[in-house]
């Protein structure tokens, strides 16, 4: 069950990356932002820091980090000290 729910999660977020128009990154993905539905089907929420990519494939910076702390990269949460 947990497999095909990290599965589902993957495919939503693959699907926002690769395949949205305009391409989405979430910025936030954690436990609390994957919701089920009754059966136990994974739906990626919660955009509120989502960020959508440029159109022309130009690489864009972002300056600062953002997301939940404890859901970043040890990389990430030292650059935030």
């Amino acid at each position: 069950m947990r497999y095909q729910i990290a599965v589902e999660a993957a495919m939503g977020l693959c699907y926002l990356h690769h395949d949205c128009a305009p391409r989405i990154v979430h910025r936030d993905v954690k436990s609390n932002n994957i919701l089920l539905d009754l059966g136990m089907h994974a739906h990626v929420s919660d955009f509120e820091l989502a960020k959508f990519l440029q159109e022309d494939g130009a690489s864009e910076w972002i300056s600062f980090i953002v997301g939940t702390l404890g859901y970043n990269t040890s990389h990430q949460s030292m650059l935030r000290r």
